[in-house]
């Protein structure tokens, strides 16, 4: 009727080894070798990008006093820039920190990217 189902082994092997979509790979990180993901992301820049290829596609969903917002992949994007492009008019730039005070709403997912 098929094959067999994959033991936990071999599913864990097809998946992070040589090819897999998890492939694991060993770098040094802070100076000691670790397993990492080999085809992860370099940086949140780097997933905010590619994450946006998923278009109009929903990112996230909130419901406000009955109303329904809805962030897409390729809006949160755009949103981004414009948090950071507010951010550097104002003077802030690469290296400085900046805290985040709010609730759990779309600006916050905004802010934080």
């Amino acid at each position: 009727v098929g094959d067999p189902p994959l033991t936990y082994e071999q599913a864990t092997a097809a998946l992070t080894g040589p090819g897999g979509y998890f492939e694991l790979a060993t770098e040094e990180v802070l100076g000691e070798p670790m397993k990492v993901f080999a085809n992860r992301p370099r940086s949140l820049r780097d997933l905010l990008v590619g994450a946006a290829q998923n278009g109009d596609a929903e990112y996230a969903v909130f419901d406000d006093a009955g109303e329904r917002r809805v962030l897409t992949f390729g809006g949160l994007q755009r949103q981004v820039a414009s948090v950071a492009a507010a951010l550097a008019d104002r003077g802030i730039g690469h290296g400085d920190r900046v805290a985040i005070l709010a609730a759990n709403c779309p600006e916050y997912i905004l802010t934080f990217w």
